[in-house]
């Protein structure tokens, strides 16, 4: 009885789970960049699952909706896909197929990967990134320590190896199993 009477109390301020609303707040939050794009894509796929199956989003729905909440290059990137592909976006498409979401959501997170490598491969040539390896802003390479001829004869021959790599051979030879380590004595003798 208690429980019935809580219930009926509180039903109105309750948090309801995969609502329209909450579908509407990680729009705005992956709009803003509060979430990334991959987070974002994870949970519309949850909460517009739901909405699917209680018959409050249509399936057409869901895979529009989706492009609302990306950065501007995604959504064309992605509409430009489909329609390539000869699949529905908009309502006015007639007599095209329709996309599963799971062929949407691979589209965005493939094209939202591509934007992110070319900007970074603008980045890099823009000189912001190439300017030094060691430098504040390079994020792709930056060595550990600097590298000589006795440094890399040494890493090259070192227990952790477990074995020389022959620098001739491109492929480190990749066909034989590498020798086993000695199992006593020290490898400085």
């Amino acid at each position: 009885m208690l429980k019935k009477e809580l219930k009926r109390l509180y039903w109105q301020k309750d948090y309801l789970k995969n609502s329209p609303e909450e579908l509407e707040q990680l729009i705005e939050e992956a709009k803003l960049g509060k979430v990334s794009i991959e987070i974002c894509v994870f949970k519309y796929g949850k909460i517009s699952e739901s909405l699917v199956k209680k018959h409050a989003m249509s399936s057409f729905e869901r895979n529009t909706q989706l492009l609302k909440g990306l950065p501007e290059e995604v959504p064309s990137k992605v509409l430009d896909h489909e329609s390539e592909k000869g699949r529905r976006m908009f309502v006015n498409d007639v007599d095209m197929e329709e996309p599963a979401f799971d062929d949407v959501t691979k589209v965005v997170l493939e094209k939202a990967k591509a934007i992110e490598r070319r900007g970074m491969f603008n980045k890099y040539e823009s000189g912001s990134m190439a300017s030094g390896y060691g430098g504040a802003t390079s994020d792709l390479m930056t060595p550990a320590a600097s590298v000589t001829e006795s440094t890399m004869a040494t890493a090259m021959t070192s227990p952790l190896f477990g074995a020389e790599i022959n620098l001739d051979c491109p492929y480190h030879n990749h066909d034989k199993e590498p020798p086993m380590p000695p199992a006593t004595g020290s490898h400085y003798n």
